[in-house]
């Protein structure tokens, strides 16, 4: 049963520095001409989604390299073991940082108050309709009491929405630096939003074969 949905992680594609692409038309316009290797933390996961998601939109054979977790994915990235990865911006900065990693894009379908800098991909690569949003979320046991229910979704909100809290300077550098964006919602448009993101990856799913692992 939906409560609330509390935030979005922004994800990014980044490819290794020494990769010649400056956007994400360029990085399609080499895989046209051979397919490319992506990375991600997980099979199954978004990162994995928005890979196959490109493949479909672009026309794309790119090959999928799952990984058990970011830190190993961002290692091969940098070391240009693999060419290009959907990942968390606040796995990929410290190498953005210190100049192994290179971002293209934000992964979803409009820009991000936390990049406003990054293009979307479909300003970068014509994809218009490209969305990878990545989010969490409270869920509670379908039996769970409406009251219940009501008053989770109430104390949820009263901690997002804490002016007092979300003043606080540091704490709002430290969710920045994560990539995370509090987008608190009521259980209606928590449960529209679920359909939707089902309605939206299942052809991806089943076009790829993509399982979970």
């Amino acid at each position: 049963t939906a409560i609330t949905r509390v935030a979005m992680i922004l994800n990014v594609l980044a490819v290794p520095a020494e990769k010649p692409w400056r956007s994400a038309a360029d990085l399609i316009a080499a895989a046209r001409r051979d397919p490319l290797n992506f990375g991600s933390s997980s099979a199954g996961g978004a990162g994995h989604m928005a890979g196959e998601q490109l493949n479909l939109m672009a026309g794309l054979h790119n090959v999928h390299v799952p990984y058990r977790g970011g830190a190993p994915l961002i290692t091969d990235l940098m070391t240009g073991k693999i060419d290009f990865a959907f990942t968390p911006a606040s796995g990929a900065q410290p190498q953005v940082e210190a100049g192994r990693v290179r971002v293209l894009a934000v992964s979803t379908i409009t820009s991000s108050p936390l990049a406003p800098e990054l293009p979307t991909m479909a300003e970068t690569a014509g994809l218009a309709g490209f969305d990878m949003s990545d989010w969490s979320a409270l869920m509670a046991p379908r039996t769970t009491p409406a009251p219940i229910l009501q008053s989770l979704m109430r104390t949820a909100h009263a901690a997002l929405a804490d002016a007092e809290l979300l003043a606080d300077a540091e704490l709002l550098a430290a969710l920045g630096q994560r990539g995370i964006q509090a987008v608190p919602n009521s259980p209606v448009e928590l449960a529209a939003f679920l359909r939707d993101e089902t309605a939206k990856w299942t052809p991806v799913i089943r076009a790829s074969g993509a399982t979970a692992g």
